[in-house]
């Protein structure tokens, strides 16, 4: 995707498995990479952003995300 000052954002989506077709991997005009992790029912957990930091995301038992955390990225 182009935006209107002509930096490329790309998208990479899982190819196989249970989470074929969910994001994987978008990689931002400037170079930042966001890298997406789930759980087994297909529930995002965490974005690491850069190779850095991560957003860990917290849900209550119906499934609804109830906080977040910035931590050290889960490598």
């Amino acid at each position: 995707m182009t935006g209107f000052d002509g930096g490329q954002t790309s998208f990479e989506n899982y190819k196989d498995g249970v989470l074929a077709g969910m994001p994987r991997l978008i990689t931002c005009a400037n170079g930042l990479g966001l890298a997406q992790n789930y759980e087994a029912n297909n529930r995002l957990v965490a974005v690491n952003v850069g190779s850095l930091r991560s957003v860990r995301l917290e849900y209550d038992n119906q499934g609804r995300m109830t906080g977040y955390a910035w931590e050290p990225a889960m490598r």
